[in-house]
């Protein structure tokens, strides 16, 4: 739910504690509501998805070869150039930890 620009909310519905939202007449009434701000998540998620873009740019467009490995040496990814490189593909790649060639 937008309620200004640039802030977002998110908003739940829900029963109270004993349960009942409807009178006995079938009208509602009690209504629980709550909401919390959740701009800040919003706009990290969208950080986030830039940086993504960037990197895959960077990795796309590189004329060296670049392999990323986790902590352990396990490969995650490899650009274009790395994968002509090696002769692999991604998926054989991310098999391999960097002591295996």
């Amino acid at each position: 739910m937008r309620l200004r620009r640039g802030i977002a909310m998110a908003i739940t519905f829900g029963r109270d504690r004993d349960q009942r939202l409807a009178g006995r007449s079938g009208s509602v009434q009690k209504l629980v509501v709550a909401s919390r701000d959740i701009t800040a998540q919003q706009q990290a998620a969208e950080r986030l998805r830039e940086d993504e873009g960037r990197h895959r740019a960077v990795m796309e467009s590189a004329a060296d070869a670049i392999l990323l490995s986790d902590d352990e040496g396990q490969y995650v990814d490899a650009n274009p150039v790395a994968l002509v490189m090696t002769g692999y593909t991604i998926d054989e790649l991310r098999q391999l930890k960097g002591s295996s060639w």
